[in-house]
Order: C-alpha cells, then structure tokens, then sequence
C-alpha cells in the first residue's frame, strides 16, 4: 500500500516535471526561431542596400536566400506557438509586417534597376522602411521578454516537482526499507530465535542499513542542501542497527 501510495505521488510529480521541461524546451524553440526571423530580415536588408549601393546582381545573394528562408521561419515559429497555445496576435502582426518589409526591399529593388539610384533612394528617405524595420523588431522585443519568463518559469516549475519527487521517493524508500526489515525474520526480531543467525547476517543487515540511509541522503542534498541536518538521517540507521 506505501508502494502504491508513494508510486502515485512521484508519477504525480515527474509528470509535472515533464510538462514543465517540455514547456521550457518550447520556450527555447521558440526564441530561436524568433531570432532566425530577425536574421533572415537583416540579410534581406544587407542585400538591398549592397545592390542599392552598387547596381550588382551579386549583392543580392543575402537578399535572395533571406526571401527564401523567411516564409518557412515564419511558418515554423507559427506553429511552435499553436502548440504552446501561445497568443498568436504578435505573431500575425509580425507576420505582416515582415511581408510588408519584404515588398519593399522588392520595391526599391525594382526602382533602381528601372529607373536608377535617385528614384530608390528617394523611397528609402520616406523612412518607411525604417518604421517598418522598428515595429518588427520592437514586437520580436516583447515576444522574446514573454518567451524568458515563460523559460525562467517552467524550469523552476520542473526544478521544484523534480525535488518534491525526489523527497517523495527517498521518504518511501526509508519506510518501506524498515517495514522489510520488521518482516524480515529473525535477524530483526526480538525473539531469541534471532540470535541463531550468523555474525554475518546480524551485522551485514546493519551495515547495508547505514549504507541505504547515506545514499538517501545523498540522493537529498539537491533539495535539502549538503550542510542542512547532515546526520538526522542516520539515527534511523543507529536504532536499527541497535536493533
């Protein structure tokens, strides 16, 4: 019944653990792809503004790789944000702000080939674009800020269950190793009889006692600390051993 019982509470736990590990594991997905969007806009800026610059095709390389790499991006952070049931209302707005910039790149782009530097360079002096570049990154801002706190929370959600879980278990494992050892006839019984098992037997029982109680205590020092209480532990293995 303690098996169950104890069982139970650490399934309890670790399943907690487990949500929250993967929920911090989708919060780093999705900062990551939040920075692979920011990547891709700068090179598409860097290739515009090199071939704005020079009227050479092979400035435009970044460009042509970013429009390339910036659909699926988006598509990818898209959808890790479905999965986490995240708000999607920055990400839309992001969404169309990038397509936004992306057509105008293309637009200032086509300028200069059909009517030459003055007609590009007078569209990039509207500062639109610029606008345009402050809003998207401003929302990638706030997206990433909500993505740390939700990071900072689940791994502290996952530390405290993983903890609780470990406490859990140590706890069970010291019950459950003395009802054993009450039922273990003779060495741990009162009766006479007990003194017919060998040397070995008596004294090997409790030595493995004092063993089990400094692995658990072991197994403690990430949730109790390696100072706090050292040896409180073992006067269950001093009683048992007396025993």
């Amino acid at each position: 019944l303690i098996l169950v019982v104890f069982v139970g509470f650490s399934y309890h736990q670790w399943e907690q653990y487990r949500r929250a590990s993967l929920e911090t594991e989708r919060s780093r997905e999705i900062l990551t792809a939040i920075d692979s969007v920011l990547v891709d806009l700068a090179d598409a800026e860097t290739g515009q503004r090199g071939f704005l610059l020079t009227d050479e095709d092979r400035y435009l390389e970044p460009y042509r790789r970013a429009t390339e790499a910036l659909p699926k991006d988006l598509a990818a952070l898209g959808k890790l944000l479905n999965e986490g049931h995240r708000n999607r209302n920055d990400f839309d707005e992001l969404n169309s702000l990038a397509n936004q910039e992306l057509q105008e790149l293309r637009h200032t782009i086509e300028l200069r080939r059909g009517q030459g530097a003055k007609a590009a360079l007078a569209v990039v002096l509207t500062d639109e674009g610029k606008r345009t570049t402050d809003s998207i990154r401003a929302i990638c801002a706030r997206m990433q800020r909500n993505e740390n706190a939700n990071q900072a929370q689940g791994s502290s959600s996952g530390e405290a269950a993983s903890e609780v879980a470990l406490l859990i278990t140590a706890i069970g494992a010291l019950l459950l190793l003395f009802i054993f050892a009450v039922g273990f006839e003779p060495f741990a019984s009162p009766e006479p009889l007990a003194w017919q098992r060998s040397r070995l037997s008596r004294y090997g029982a409790a030595v493995l006692g004092v063993v089990a109680i400094t692995l658990i205590r072991a197994a403690l020092t990430p949730v109790m600390g390696p100072t706090e209480m050292p040896f409180t532990l073992y006067f269950c293995a001093v009683a048992f051993a007396a025993w």
